[in-house]
C-alpha cells in the first residue's frame, strides 16, 4: 500500500492506505509446454524455463490490501473474493468476464467495528470456512486485526454479509486467522505475542479451547491439512514451521 499523509493533521493515525487489486490471467497450457509431472487437478506448476507471460487486465484502487482470498463457491455464478483493508473494513468482489476480459464489482462492504469510531485497526488477514468443503455449511468469513480481535462475517440468506461482535483474541497484533478445514466450528488464530489460539465459536468465543506458545515469535501463518483432519501446519517469524497433532 502507499500511504497518504493528512497535511492538516501529521499525526500517524491520520495517515490513509491506499492500495490496488491487480486482475492477471495466465494462458492455459497443454502437457507439452507444462512438462512431465508438473500438473495435478489442484495445482501447476510453471517451469522457470517457459515463456509464458501474464495478462494485466485491470486495476481496482482501494483501500490498502493486507489479504485476499476467492471462497470457493459461486455466487450469483460469478467467484467471489475477499480483501481484507486497511481501513479495517472486509470487502468482497465479484470476478465476472466480457470479451475475454476481466474485471471486479465490489459486492459487500462490511464495517466490523463501528463506524462512527475516530479510527479503526488494520484487517490483516481473512479465510473462509468452505476452502475443503464448499457449499456445505453457511457460508462464512473470519478476520483478524491489528488490535488483536477477531471477526466472524456471516452470509445471510438474503445474500448480505453481517459481521458478529468482534472479540478479543490476542495482546498483540492477531496476523493470521484461519478456519479449521474439517470443524466448521473451530477457528485458529495467531499473534505476535507467539501464541497460537483455537477457538469454538459455539462457545462465544469468550476464552480459547486451547492455547500453545511452542513458537519463540509471532504466529503468521496456520493451515489445517486438506484430507488428514487431525493435522494442523504453522508457520512463525521465528523461522520455524510445526506440525500440529490435535
Amino acid at each position: 500500500y502507499q500511504l497518504q499523509e493528512n497535511e492538516s493533521s501529521g499525526r500517524a493515525q491520520d495517515q490513509t492506505r491506499l492500495g490496488k487489486l491487480h486482475i492477471l490471467s495466465v494462458p492455459r497450457l497443454d502437457e507439452t509446454e507444462l512438462g512431465e509431472g508438473q500438473h495435478s487437478p489442484s495445482s501447476t506448476i510453471i517451469p522457470e524455463s517457459s515463456s509464458i507471460t501474464l495478462t494485466h487486465h485491470r486495476e481496482v484502487e482501494c483501500s490498502g490490501v493486507f489479504d485476499i482470498k476467492f471462497c470457493q463457491r459461486a455466487i450469483n455464478g460469478a467467484a467471489m473474493l475477499g480483501h481484507a483493508a486497511a481501513n479495517g473494513k472486509f470487502y468482497t468482489y465479484l470476478l465476472s468476464s466480457n470479451d475475454d476480459q476481466l474485471a471486479l464489482e465490489r459486492k459487500h462492504e462490511v464495517d466490523c467495528f463501528d463506524p462512527s469510531s475516530a479510527s479503526a485497526p488494520l484487517c490483516l488477514s481473512l479465510d473462509w470456512n468452505d476452502r475443503i468443503h464448499p457449499g456445505s455449511q453457511q457460508l462464512s468469513a473470519v478476520t483478524s486485526f491489528s488490535d488483536g480481535s477477531l471477526c466472524i462475517i456471516n452470509m445471510r440468506d438474503d445474500g448480505a454479509m453481517q459481521a458478529e461482535a468482534p472479540w478479543q483474541a490476542h495482546e498483540l497484533e492477531t496476523w493470521v486467522a484461519s478456519w479449521d478445514g474439517h470443524d466448521p466450528h473451530l477457528v485458529y488464530s495467531g499473534s505476535d505475542d507467539g501464541l497460537l489460539k483455537c477457538w469454538d465459536v459455539r462457545d462465544g468465543s469468550a476464552r480459547a479451547a486451547w492455547t500453545s506458545s511452542s513458537h519463540d515469535a509471532g504466529v503468521c501463518c496456520i493451515q489445517t491439512h486438506p484430507t488428514r483432519p487431525h493435522l494442523l501446519l504453522t508457520g512463525s517469524y521465528d523461522e520455524h514451521v510445526r506440525l500440529f497433532d490435535r
